[in-house]
């Protein structure tokens, strides 16, 4: 469409002389012309000296010109006409086969179509988009890692709007993974778009047209397309978890597949899916934590021999499980100021769900007792160790002799709650550790100590003394009463204690903390694969909270008490606070070949960040418990800086469910600490297959475009019309000095005056 036009025609010099310059040029002129006259003399004939003379002025003036590089421009104005933008999606998806051509193909070739039959203007992209001319479609490669038709319109309307624009086309599959695919979910079934998108097209004021391509013969493939639940969780409480599955070309089939639910690699549910019914379904399973930290649920659905690709059949998600309340079994001996001090300090804690058992008669009676009398109701062994026992975070010995309650044979359940996250404490007496018999025991492999055969004192000794800290305690945040080291171990010497087990021996694979005066362990701890156990071999330690002294003595001493306990049981437990190595990931969730970032903070004892610390990592695979292929093992990573911090890099993260562990030496001590890492199967343009036209169907009922299916349209495409058009500028330039005219007139003049040279006698 041409409203108006007007033609302009320049010459135009490609060199631009200085007025110096010309001064030169002319001068040698005209000492190349007064050279000529002069050798001209021998002629008489004046005539022929003048047109020798002119012969050599027409030459130069030639050679000058040539230099000067003229060049003819005409210029033509006139109003601009519509143009089509055409946008090729050349995303991973489009490279998809579901027949003789590749979806690529088809959209190349419908392009080309465009542009025969429009006025077009050819560009390519996934999440920002380049022009490209017809030709070169063929040659492009379909790279793009994600399909963010949003933010191609958003570029479209924007910086890349090209002049007259009258319409967009989309030739996609319609397969978006970006933010109009997630704001789409967002919406009630009512409404088409949200309000941003509403506004991209309304700035845009074309419509928008799509071309949906979509596959001849049906792909057959089976795909877990996301795993989705509350990034935080409560342990022991239920999670609801939706996988959502596709399943392409296998609508008219029986038959089923599984979908099994695994938390941190380990089968936790699983459910059968019909082949038959939609093509998108959501899946609601449920997930029950029982230990706090990050975690990964992964999703699998069970492979068919026919599909079009696996790498999809398997989603991952990351969870944070926290702790609202800490649950806790306490099993007493028999009644005791240290039971009831103990009791008292739980109790008194709002975040701590207590339930307590005790002996009412202990071995110190002079009278035979059968141990189901010897508490008010019958003690419910079965029902803590075999049901309930996992429902509890934190299980406690107090000078507890279980044997005549036949506790022995569930001691492997203990020990199994133990390792799969749990938290045992063992507190000292006349009828605990080697005074209770406990060596002969399945307890005695796992405890932090030592159980040896008592002596004289039958593993008891009844005596005051003042606890000594260890180099490990001194560092240790269970063992720490004071922030500052002088202050720890002057509280350690003031609380002196009646009354210690003895006939224990320190562990290799365990810590003591502090001994008593003869340097039988009083405080062992130990961690035992993901969980924590504890000794305290003795029963004087509710002395700390009933004190004798001045007023400012007891509410020193009773602070201990309390802080001491308070301590022991968040570490027990794998409180946060205690952690002397905290790690975050800096994405929950990656994507394959991405480098995973986790940060870690080390704190040292008294909580102050701490630099300098040497950290190594390995990353563990879960399903596997190995290290992941291509790691060796530990690494190194680098050295925390002044704020306790530093970077751990994973790179190029491999798909699955992973667990990186790291350790450093934090004061004298060796920490280790966790966190679990989740990296996707697949790229986001193979988590599903099936195209899919109602995004883009959305965009064009929203902008009064249309949507074709895998063909363009026969007729032009539909512009907006009217408006204002933009003035266009169209110059052609011939460039007068390069012309093959040129070079033959230079040659016969040299031909023509050479000729008449040697005609008359002076060549």
């Amino acid at each position: 469409m041409v409203a108006s036009s007007l033609m302009l025609a320049t010459l135009e010099w490609t060199l631009d002389w200085g007025l110096g310059a010309r001064l030169l040029v002319a001068g040698v002129a005209l000492l190349v012309l007064a050279l000529s006259w002069w050798n001209l003399r021998p002629l008489d004939d004046l005539r022929k000296r003048a047109l020798l003379l002119a012969l050599r002025v027409a030459l130069l003036s030639l050679l000058f010109v040539v230099f000067l590089e003229p060049t003819w421009v005409e210029e033509r104005q006139r109003s601009g006409g519509r143009v089509v933008a055409v946008i090729v999606d050349d995303s991973a998806s489009m490279a998809h086969r579901g027949g003789a051509l590749s979806r690529w193909e088809r959209a190349v070739k419908a392009a080309r179509t465009l542009a025969e039959r429009n006025p077009v203007v050819l560009h390519v992209g996934s999440d920002a988009v380049r022009a490209i001319r017809a030709a070169e479609l063929a040659q492009h490669q379909t790279t793009g890692t994600r399909t963010d038709l949003l933010a191609m319109l958003t570029e479209i309307g924007d910086l890349k709007r090209p002049p007259g624009l009258g319409a967009v086309v989309l030739i996609s599959d319609g397969l978006d993974n970006g933010d109009l695919i997630r704001r789409r979910r967002a919406l009630t079934a009512d409404k088409l778009l949200d309000e941003r998108t509403a506004a991209i097209l309304a700035r845009l004021a074309v419509p928008v047209h799509s071309l949906a391509i979509g596959d001849p013969e049906p792909l057959s493939d089976l795909a877990v397309t996301a795993v989705r639940a509350s990034s935080h969780a409560f342990v022991r409480n239920v999670l609801p978890v939706a996988v959502d599955i596709e399943v392409l070309g296998y609508g008219s089939e029986g038959g089923q597949a599984r979908v099994i639910l695994r938390l941190d690699g380990t089968p936790i549910a699983d459910e059968a899916v019909p082949l038959m019914g939609p093509e998108r379904r959501t899946l609601r399973m449920e997930v029950q934590p029982q230990r706090t930290g990050p975690h990964v649920l992964s999703a699998t659905i069970s492979a068919l021999p026919d599909e079009a690709t696996v790498v999809n059949n398997t989603g991952h998600a990351t969870i944070k499980v926290l702790r609202d309340r800490t649950r806790v079994m306490h099993l007493a001996g028999h009644p005791s100021w240290d039971t009831r001090f103990l009791r008292t300090h739980l109790n008194a804690d709002p975040s701590v769900d207590l339930i307590s058992f005790y002996v009412m008669v202990g071995q110190g009676a002079r009278f035979y007792v059968r141990a189901r009398d010897t508490t008010l109701i019958p003690f419910p062994t079965r029902e803590l160790f075999e049901k309930a026992l996992h429902d509890f975070d934190l299980v406690i010995f107090q000078d507890f002799q279980f044997v005549p309650f036949e506790i022995g044979r569930y001691l492997p359940l203990l020990r199994d709650f133990v390792r799969q996250g749990g938290a045992f404490a063992i507190f000292g007496g006349h009828q605990s550790l080697s005074a209770g018999g406990h060596g002969s025991t399945a307890l005695a492999g796992w405890l932090p100590v030592e159980l040896r055969a008592p002596g004289a004192d039958l593993g008891y000794r009844e005596a005051r003394f003042s606890p000594r800290l260890t180099a490990a305690g001194r560092n240790h945040p269970v063992t720490r009463l004071a922030d500052d080291q002088a202050s720890n171990d002057d509280a350690w010497k003031r609380n002196t204690l009646v009354g210690h087990n003895t006939a224990l021996g320190a562990r290799p694979d365990g810590i003591v903390l502090a001994a008593s005066d003869d340097d039988t362990p009083l405080v062992a701890v130990a961690d035992r694969e993901q969980g924590r156990v504890a000794v305290v071999a003795t029963d004087g330690l509710w002395r700390w909270a009933f004190p004798g002294g001045d007023a400012e003595d007891r509410a020193a001493t009773r602070a201990d008490y309390h802080r001491f306990l308070e301590q022991l049981r968040g570490w027990l437990t794998h409180d946060p606070a205690y952690d002397a190595i905290g790690l975050r990931a800096m994405q929950p969730t990656l994507e394959p070949g991405h480098t995973a970032g986790v940060q870690a903070m080390v704190r040292g004892p008294d909580g102050a960040p701490m630099a300098g610390v040497t950290l190594r990592f390995r990353v563990l695979d879960l399903l596997k418990e190995a290290p992941s292929p291509g790691d060796d093992g530990w690494q190194e990573a680098p050295v925390t800086e002044a704020d306790g911090g530093t970077l751990i890099a994973w790179p190029n993260a491999r798909p699955g469910a992973h667990r990186m562990e790291v350790e450093a030496t934090v004061a004298g001590a060796l920490q280790r600490a966790s966190i679990a890492l989740a990296v996707r199967e697949t790229g986001a343009e193979h988590r599903r297959l099936g195209a899919d036209a109602s995004l883009l169907q959305s965009l064009a009922r929203a902008s009064g475009g249309v949507v074709w299916r895998d063909s363009p349209p026969k007729k032009t495409v539909p512009m907006v019309s009217g408006g204002d058009l933009p003035e266009l500028t169209e110059k052609a330039r011939s460039e007068l000095w390069s012309s093959p005219w040129t070079a033959l007139l230079l040659l016969l003049l040299l031909a023509v005056e050479w000729w008449l040279r040697r005609r008359w006698g002076l060549a």
